[in-house]
């Protein structure tokens, strides 16, 4: 009788089945999970530049229009971290994701994308007020329905 080595053809293909299977199944939870990852984040730096336009407007008597670079590297820092910049148009950058204030309607907008002007998805909500709005981009895929605290549709930011 001669000694078998190897696996089988029809073994290895189970293998295969099997973790195609589980990467089917755990494939869409990743994806879900880092979504919520960045909602959560966009979520997290409106909070934290809300808290400091309301410092700002009890130390200062107002809001501050726009960002510059003291909230990046000076003494009034908001955010942590080496990928934190000011650019163009008072705009903080921080990774992909973009926050700029609304100044005529005392809003903070946060979003998340390569491009300004195209994200991904946007929150939106006032200085004043604790309300949250999400919109996303054509093909969003549910962003917005992800985190049940946002609430869609028209808002007073836009």
């Amino acid at each position: 009788m001669k000694n078998k080595k190897g696996f089988t053809l029809t073994e290895i293909m189970v293998v295969v089945l099997i973790i195609a299977g589980l990467s089917a199944i755990s494939y869409p939870l990743y994806t879900k999970a880092i979504t919520k990852a960045r909602v959560a984040e966009a979520v997290a730096l409106t909070e934290i530049v809300r808290e400091a336009q309301q410092r700002n407007l009890v130390v200062n008597g107002s809001y501050f229009k726009a960002f510059n670079n003291s909230h990046v590297t000076g003494r009034t820092r908001l955010i942590k971290g080496n990928d934190a910049k000011v650019v163009e148009g008072g705009v903080l950058k921080k990774g992909l994701y973009m926050v700029k204030i609304n100044s005529t309607k005392n809003c903070i907008v946060v979003s998340y994308g390569d491009d300004l002007d195209d994200p991904i998805f946007t929150i939106y909500t006032p200085i004043e007020d604790s309300r949250m709005w999400c919109t996303e981009a054509d093909g969003g895929n549910g962003i917005c329905a992800i985190m049940p605290s946002l609430e869609t549709g028209a808002n007073t930011c836009e």
